[in-house]
């Protein structure tokens, strides 16, 4: 998997190393119109943007950023530009996500496809107008003149999974059209965009391949004007380390190559740093950039209305408003500096309608697209609450518990998306309480792992599970015990004894209370104990009981081993292994570990020869050999 990641990130960044003695001199090159960048924020951020591209923009930048459009919905962007003299560079872009139309639980096969897709319209255009007609001699001719230069977008995109990666892929079909004093030309391009979206979510990879079949733009007074092939390829890079300040920067850069056309290789960078992610939670993210084709640097500012906090009811309805400063524009399109743009979104898909999504992927096991609804779930710009958004962050944190081979990092990995759900107050009912019950039992063992012992406690005792799940955790036995395992590892061991003692019922509280009493030589009351709850019987512990850890999800061949074990211990003690009848009715017990739980964890790590060792040293009196394989034990179990 690993050589796939780095066969792909080689494709998307190949030409980074490769330089050329091509010259600059591009300008007057056919189509040139359609490489001067579109939205203030692209533009703010150095043109960096292959990576990044989402929302209506991206079927300019990167038509495959269109593939997660379902998370914002309806996309629409506006930029109207007023350049030098009478000329104007307009984008106006719409992004439509199928979903809207099609219901998530759709069984259709044909409908539940086309609920994948997403389509964008965008029309582009640089329109220099009323130039004056003059003669050879310069004398005005009483007409005027314009250059109008358009193109019309027509994309589609869907996000796949390949080897457990979630991919997203598009095409745009571009039309394009010139129109110069009495000359006319047109001709259709095609770009395809690729994104990748890792697991981990803290980088994006991007390519664009643009005008992949060389259109020829020839005005009917003759000549021709083939616009370029060119591969663009981006990366952007959030980091994601929980530090607020650290985690609000997101950086991107692009590279860009047109073999054959006498362009020299392109850079561009690009900074962007979200102030809603840290202390001061405002909707305004600041932006810097620079590249080797038009700017020394370029300046750029966000103001997302939808974001703020006053006027929350219209909060689906407000535009983000974005502005860029490009210095040394005058190389591009004049002297104007200052580029706007508006973006607005809406969606009539609520947290209800991804969490209903999610929940049916992640019962039919198929976590990766479960992840993702979860994930819209917790974003959805109109919540309509009802817990669903908490749920949402429940579910992630179950899923990246599932996913793990090694469950304690997962436990770990889980307590954030955990952590966040806890964070929301606001609700008005709880959704699955019988799947939050779970998510709760997993909570407090990441606590557990992350050594927040005194916090697992304290969530114990709370009243409620998040919402309003209503739960007796004084009689529940699994929270009682997660309770007394706190407790114990913060050693507070007279308060875990006191819970373990009054939940004698339950097996791993009896496994951990007898490890106690071992460990504190009370060896009398840990075979009372013991001798209460020993069966031949094999019984599996509850699917999200982690604490200790039973890879085969057993503990009575532990119990079973514990019982032997203070039984050779006492009769050591009281020298009342006199004959070979009693050294070898002893042994017994150990061999009933073998005999009723043979492929068990605890049949495993003592082997056959193992305890035969054991018994034969028991039936020779002795204790030295068994205690250090009894460490051995005591070691990996807790």
């Amino acid at each position: 998997m690993k050589r796939i990641q780095l066969l792909l990130i080689f494709f998307l960044f190949y030409g980074l190393g490769i330089q050329n003695g091509y010259s600059q001199e591009s300008a007057g090159q056919a189509g040139e119109f359609l490489r001067y960048g579109v939205h203030a924020r692209a533009l703010g951020m150095g043109r960096a943007y292959t990576g990044l591209a989402d929302g209506a923009a991206a079927i300019y930048w990167n038509p495959a950023g269109l593939a997660t459009l379902s998370r914002e919905g309806v996309s629409a962007t506006i930029m109207l530009t007023k350049l030098y003299a009478n000329t104007s560079y307009n984008y106006l872009g719409l992004a439509v996500p199928m979903e809207i139309f099609i219901s998530a639980l759709s069984e259709n096969p044909i409908l539940s496809e086309v609920r994948n897709w997403n389509i964008g319209f965008a029309y582009l255009d640089l329109n220099s107008g009323n130039f004056e007609e003059r003669t050879d001699a310069n004398y005005f001719t009483g007409r005027t003149f314009s250059d109008v230069q358009r193109a019309f977008y027509i994309t589609m995109s869907r996000s796949f999974y390949l080897f457990g990666y979630q991919f997203g892929a598009g095409s745009s079909l571009k039309f394009l059209s010139q129109n110069l004093f009495q000359n006319n030309a047109s001709a259709a391009a095609v770009d395809f965009g690729l994104k990748f979206y890792p697991e981990f979510r803290w980088f994006q990879l991007g390519v664009i391949l643009k005008n992949f079949n060389r259109p020829d733009l020839e005005l009917s007074s003759g000549g021709k004007n083939v616009i370029p092939f060119s591969v663009r390829s981006g990366i952007a890079i959030t980091p994601q380390l929980n530090i607020s300040w650290l985690d609000a920067m997101l950086v991107t850069a692009d590279y860009e190559m047109t073999p054959g056309s006498g362009r020299s290789p392109e850079w561009f960078l690009g900074f962007e740093y979200d102030l809603r992610r840290t202390s001061l939670k405002m909707p305004v993210k600041l932006r810097a950039g620079t590249n080797s084709t038009a700017e020394l640097f370029t300046f750029g500012l966000s103001l997302n209305l939808s974001q703020n906090t006053y006027y929350t009811q219209f909060n689906e309805y407000l535009p983000k408003i974005d502005w860029a400063y490009l210095s040394n524009s005058e190389t591009a399109l004049g002297t104007s500096a200052g580029r706007f743009s508006l973006d607005f979104n809406w969606t009539p898909l609520t947290a209800q309608h991804w969490y209903s999504l999610g929940i049916k992927e992640f019962r039919q096991k198929r976590g990766n697209w479960g992840e993702q609804e979860f994930a819209l779930a917790v974003d959805a710009k109109n919540p309509k609450l009802y817990g669903y958004p908490i749920s949402a962050y429940l579910r992630l944190g179950d899923i990246e518990v599932r996913k793990n081979k090694d469950i304690q990092k997962g436990l770990i990995r889980a307590k954030t998306f955990y952590d966040r759900a806890s964070a929301i107050q606001q609700s008005t009912r709880e959704i699955d309480s019988e799947l939050n019950y779970f998510s709760f039992l997993n909570y407090v063992q990441g606590l557990i792992l992350n050594k927040e012992f005194s916090k697992a406690v304290q969530f114990c005792n709370k009243d409620v599970v998040w919402v309003n799940h209503q739960l007796d955790k004084n009689t529940d036995p699994a929270i009682q015990y997660l309770k007394a395992y706190a407790l114990y590892r913060s050693n507070r061991v007279d308060e875990a004894v006191s819970i373990l003692e009054r939940n004698q019922n339950y097996l791993p509280g009896v496994y951990l209370l007898s490890r106690i009493y071992i460990d504190q030589n009370k060896l009398p009351t840990a075979q009372a104990v013991l001798a209460k709850n020993i069966y031949p019987v094999v019984k599996r512990l509850s699917e999200h009981i982690y604490l200790p850890y039973f890879k085969d999800k057993m503990v009575d061949d532990d119990l079973f081993l514990l019982k032997a074990y203070v039984d050779f211990r006492l009769a050591d003690a009281e020298d009342s292994l006199q004959t070979v009848e009693e050294r070898s009715d002893l042994a017994g017990e150990f061999l009933d570990v073998r005999r009723y739980f043979p492929d068990s964890d605890t049949g495993n790590l003592f082997t056959t020869h193992e305890i035969a060792k054991i018994v034969e040293f028991i039936k020779r009196g002795g204790s030295d050999v068994f205690e250090k394989i009894f460490d051995k034990y005591r070691g990996i179990i807790l």
